[in-house]
Order: C-alpha cells, then sequence, then structure tokens
C-alpha cells in the first residue's frame, strides 16, 4: 500500500531550519513574522485517497481570472473594492484542494494573507468566502508590502538575539558612576569621548558611530550627520582665533536642528538626529565656553525626548524585517541584511547609553550626584563591531557567546573573560560603573600586552 505524500515545509522555514505547522496559505511562523509564506510545488505522486475527485479543469480564461497574479501590489481589503468577475459553477467544498479540518478557512486570518502565496485554489475559496459572507468588510489592510527578492523576506532567526523585546529593557539596578566618584575620573571620561569624536573624524568611525552606518541610509549619511561631522571636525582643528566663529557655527546648526524637528521622523531619522544632537551637545556642554553651555543646557531635554522616542520607535523592531518596517535600507543590501540589522540595532542601543554618559557627567558635575538613568544591554564581544563584512560578522558571531550585556551583566565578565575579548566601550562602561582601578588590574591581566599596557579604553 502506497503511503500519502507528506506535505513539506514552507521556503521560508525550511531556509531557517525552523518547524514548520504547514497551515495553509500562511504556516503560524510566518504569519507571527509577517514574512512571505511560500511552498514549494508537491511532487507527484501515485497515491490516490479513496473518493476524492479530481478538482474541474479549468479554461484558459477562468485560470486567468483565478491567477494569484490578479493580487500582486494590492492590499487584501481591496479586492472588496475590484468588480467580482463571472465565477464557475462552485464545486463541492469537499472537492477542493482545502487544508486539513484544523487548517480550516475560519481558523484562517485573511488580513494577513501574502498574494503571492495564493494557489489557484484560493481564489474560488476566498470568492466562495465572500459570497457567503456578503458585503462583509474585510478590515484595515495588512502591514505587507511586495518584495522584489523572496531573499529579503526571511531574516535569519539568530537576528532573535539583538532585537527580541528584552534586549530593549533598561535596567536600573546599578548607576553609571559610583556614588564616590570624583571630578577628575569625569573629565577623564568627557576626555575619553573627545577622543572619540576624534577618530570619527579621522577614521569615519568609533566606538559608538558604526564606519559602516552610511550604509543603512544608502550608502552616506544623513545630512544632519554630514552637518554634524563638518562642525566637529571644525572644532577639533580650531585655533585661538576661530574657536568663536566655531562655537557660533556650532550653536546655530543645533538650533536648525531642533527647529527642523518632524513629528512623523522614521527610526533612520530619528537616529540621525539623536546622534547630531550628541555632537552638539558634547562640544557645548563640556567646552569650558560659558554661553556655550548656556545654550546646550537648554537643549538638554531635548535630547532626552529624543532618546526616548528612538528607543520606543526601536522595540517595535521585533519580528519584523526591515523592509516591511519604517526602516528601509538600500536595494544593493539583501545579502547583507542581518549584519545590518545589527549595525543599526546595536546603534541605536549606543547611542542611547552615550546621550545618557554626556547628561549623567554634566549632571553630577553641576549638582554633586549622579541621576539613575538605567542601562541598555549593549554587545560587549570585541570583534562583531570592528567586522567590515558580513563575512567577518558572521565568524564573530560564532566564536562564543556575544555578551549582550547592562551594566549589570558586565560586571561578571571581570572574572569570566578575557580583557581582549570585551569591546572598548564595554570597558569604558565597566570602569564608570564598577571602579576604574578594578578594570585596569583586570586590563593588566589580559593575555593582551598592548592592552595590558596602554589601559586603552
Amino acid at each position: 500500500m502506497f503511503a500519502p505524500p507528506k506535505s513539506p515545509a514552507c521556503k521560508g522555514c525550511a531556509r531557517a531550519k525552523r518547524k514548520c505547522d504547514k497551515r495553509q496559505p500562511v504556516c503560524s511562523r510566518c504569519r507571527e513574522r509577517m514574512l512571505r509564506c511560500a511552498y514549494p510545488p508537491v511532487k507527484p505522486s501515485s497515491y490516490v485517497q479513496l473518493g476524492q475527485l479530481p478538482p474541474p479543469q479549468q479554461t484558459t480564461e477562468q485560470s486567468l481570472v483565478h491567477s494569484s497574479n490578479l493580487f500582486d501590489g494590492l492590499y487584501l481589503d481591496s479586492i472588496c473594492k475590484l468588480p467580482l468577475p463571472a465565477l464557475p459553477a462552485l464545486p463541492a467544498l469537499s472537492s477542493l484542494d482545502t487544508p486539513s479540518t484544523n487548517d480550516s478557512l475560519d481558523s484562517v486570518d485573511i488580513d494577513l494573507i501574502d498574494p503571492d502565496s495564493l494557489s489557484l485554489s484560493w481564489p474560488l475559496k476566498l470568492s466562495e468566502r465572500l459570497q457567503l459572507d456578503s458585503v462583509r468588510s474585510l478590515g484595515a489592510p495588512a502591514p505587507w508590502l511586495p518584495l522584489p527578492d523572496t531573499s529579503l523576506a526571511e531574516p535569519p532567526s539568530p537576528s532573535d538575539w539583538f532585537i527580541s523585546p528584552h534586549t530593549w529593557e533598561i535596567d536600573h539596578r546599578v548607576r553609571l558612576h559610583r556614588p564616590d566618584v570624583d571630578t577628575s575620573f569625569l573629565h577623564l571620561q568627557i576626555s575619553g569621548i573627545r577622543s572619540w569624536m576624534r577618530t570619527w573624524v579621522n577614521t569615519g568611525g568609533c566606538p559608538f558611530i558604526h564606519p559602516d552606518l552610511g550604509d543603512l541610509y544608502g550608502g552616506t549619511l544623513p545630512p544632519s550627520m554630514q552637518v554634524a561631522f563638518m562642525s566637529i571636525s571644525s572644532y577639533i582643528h580650531q585655533t585661538e582665533a576661530t574657536t568663536p566663529l566655531i562655537l557660533d557655527a556650532v550653536d546655530t546648526q543645533s538650533k536648525q536642528l531642533v527647529a527642523a524637528e518632524t513629528l512623523h521622523a522614521g527610526l533612520l531619522e530619528q537616529l540621525g538626529r539623536v546622534y547630531s544632537l550628541v555632537v552638539y551637545q558634547m562640544v557645548g556642554l563640556f567646552d569650558g565656553n560659558i554661553r556655550a553651555r548656556e545654550r546646550a543646557d537648554e537643549r538638554r531635554g531635548t535630547l532626552s525626548r529624543w532618546t526616548g522616542q528612538l528607543l520606543g520607535a526601536a522595540r517595535h523592531m521585533d519580528g519584523m524585517s526591515p523592509m516591511s518596517s519604517s526602516v528601509i535600507l538600500s536595494s544593493s543590501l539583501p545579502r547583507r541584511l542581518p549584519w545590518h540589522t545589527w549595525i543599526l540595532a546595536e546603534s541605536i542601543r549606543r547611542v542611547w547609553v552615550v546621550a545618557n554618559v554626556v547628561e549623567t557627567i554634566y549632571h553630577t558635575l553641576h549638582h554633586g550626584w549622579s541621576p539613575l538613568t538605567g542601562s541598555l544591554p549593549c554587545t560587549a564581544r570585541y570583534g562583531l563591531w570592528q567586522a567590515r563584512s558580513t563575512t567577518e560578522w558572521d565568524a564573530a558571531c560564532k566564536k562564543g557567546d556575544h555578551h549582550l550585556l547592562n551594566l549589570h551583566g558586565l560586571e561578571h565578565l571581570i572574572a569570566d573573560t578575557d580583557a581582549a575579548d570585551v569591546d572598548v566601550l564595554s570597558r569604558a562602561l565597566m570602569s564608570s560603573a564598577h571602579g576604574r582601578e578594578r578594570v585596569v588590574q583586570w586590563e593588566r591581566a589580559s593575555s593582551n600586552q598592548k592592552l595590558a599596557n596602554t589601559h586603552d579604553r
């Protein structure tokens, strides 16, 4: 006796090597992630179930009427607005190519159906459903966008480690600065962030601005960050004669950036403006010029609000591919999408952290105590931020634990990890929260002699 053929898993689940429940027309995993769900063609089989009748043959004209190409680029509720073509006599439901009883049509949310994944028999089922429900409304369109390449629709499952909901939670167990922090250490931190700014100008990247950040914007940084780059470059190369002019220019650019705020900015636009304002605040708050400090002090509330909005927008990245969310990546990036998605997520975390460091330092210098801002987890594993290609990033990911940790979790690395395996930004945060001397001793015991001799954070 021949066994009935097994239904294959959908292409997305098969590619990700995940179990597929084979629901029709969209499996549960693809439905939850709002991904395109398509099944490979079923191999011919000699198995015939008793009592099963072949589907009625369609003419060429009827096949065109029921082709899924009619739905290309349309939201499902727009089907109701199109004149329905004359339908042939509908066969009994038992004779159609329907799913099992548990996967009946009533259990399928038709608002999340991917048009390109519909089989030729689906329009018949949909039409019958519409006839039975008469003028039933299909509701709001599903947030689906047609994708030119199906390879874009399936982000690999390892991306869950950096965009899942818990990775955006703020932890308040450890303060950024210890209660006994002295002003000399705060000024040391200011000098450290300034050195990062200089590194950005000289190399195009630093511990909180990724060298390949421009790829997320189509190959170049957004205009707001380009202006900020030119401003900080001028500031770094200032002379005694040009300092007043440069400080006025920085203040003018800050005002224009705040005045250009839009209410419904996308995630990438929000990221760019937060980066730019952090750069301007670093100059205004800590230059030493009283006038520049007063003006920058007025923008502290704006930076706090923008970082909060950026974090709120980032929390919606879970379960979405950047092509179907507000994140629009260049069409030249499909093969590097996981790496660039990580750059986006990690950049949001790092600029949020640095913005809070800037605010905390300024507040502590003026009031004598450190506010409880909380901390976000950042990737502490050395090598991921330094990767310059998807190949290097993939290799770094496979070396071990990614160490996506907040301030509380970073303390455990001192006892369990070589300092050379921990990222520069993470070691700087550890010095701030857990004591500089403790981190210096840890670095001296590192296998990396250069690190042990310089204590570079």
